[in-house]
């Protein structure tokens, strides 16, 4: 998948296209640094946005464990069906 990288999403602009049904796909990618990213593909805009902080940056968490938990803290009225990109070592 060679779409081009977007600005980027925050929490309550996710929140707002996953209530809106306007996200095609949600992933999860495992960065060069180990962490793990979440990326949205929206279904009216070409390209892919990462979840990005308020000073933003690509948000990064360090475990899975910890990107649920923020999901279920942050984006807990919707049911999310993710893909998980890993890199082979």
């Amino acid at each position: 998948m060679n779409q081009r990288l977007q600005r980027g999403l925050q929490n309550a602009e996710l929140l707002h296209y996953l209530i809106s049904n306007q996200v095609e796909i949600l992933q999860i990618w495992e960065n060069d640094k180990s962490k793990y990213e979440l990326h949205a593909i929206l279904k009216w805009k070409s390209g892919v946005f990462p979840v990005i902080t308020t000073r933003g940056k690509t948000r990064e968490w360090s475990s899975l464990d910890r990107m649920v938990k923020h999901l279920r803290t942050n984006i807990n009225s919707v049911s999310i069906d993710c893909h998980l990109k890993i890199k082979a070592t």
